[in-house]
This record gives structure tokens, sequence and C-alpha cells, in this order.
């Protein structure tokens, strides 16, 4: 058996920021708000490009394609998942 990582996957930091900030978050805001392993912001296209990664979890504001959101599918997730996995990363 394996031992369980104390340090989220790049998707799941940012799962665990968008919820942070509310379930929505203009792009370059939540970018910030991640910070990688190196301690590097991540690239805005590697951010983005996890919309279209998992379309059933985030998706951008109709009226805003620079506004990143939490679909419900993504915040059951996070509450169910990643809350217990990694506490120590959730504000609220």
């Amino acid at each position: 058996m394996g031992a369980q990582s104390t340090d989220p996957l790049f998707f799941e930091k940012l799962l665990i920021s968008l919820y942070n900030l509310g379930g929505s978050s203009e792009v370059d805001a939540l970018r910030r708000s991640i910070v990688t392993v190196k301690g590097e912001i991540p690239r805005k296209n590697n951010t983005r490009r996890e919309v279209y990664r998992h379309p059933d979890w985030l998706g951008f504001d109709p009226s805003d394609d620079q506004v990143m959101a939490l679909l419900e599918a993504g915040r059951v997730f996070v509450e169910t998942e990643l809350k217990g996995k990694y506490p120590q990363f959730f504000t609220n």
C-alpha cells in the first residue's frame, strides 16, 4: 500500500482555490492563489485548459471568459473528497 500524498496535484489545487474563492474567480486572481510545488504561479493557459479537460466540473462565466466557475459536480467532489484529504488547505 502506497503512502498518501500530503500535497495536492495541480488540478486539486485549482479546485480547492476556486472553492475557497467562493466558487468563481477571475483567472488571474485564481492563478495567484495557486502555488505550485516549486513555488511558482501556474501559467494562464495551463489554468484555463482545465476547463476543457474537466467540463463537468469547471466552466467559464457565459458573460466573461476570463472568469472560471466551479460547477456543481466540482463542488461536490471538493466537499466529499478533497476536504477530507487536504483539510489544511481549506479556509471555509
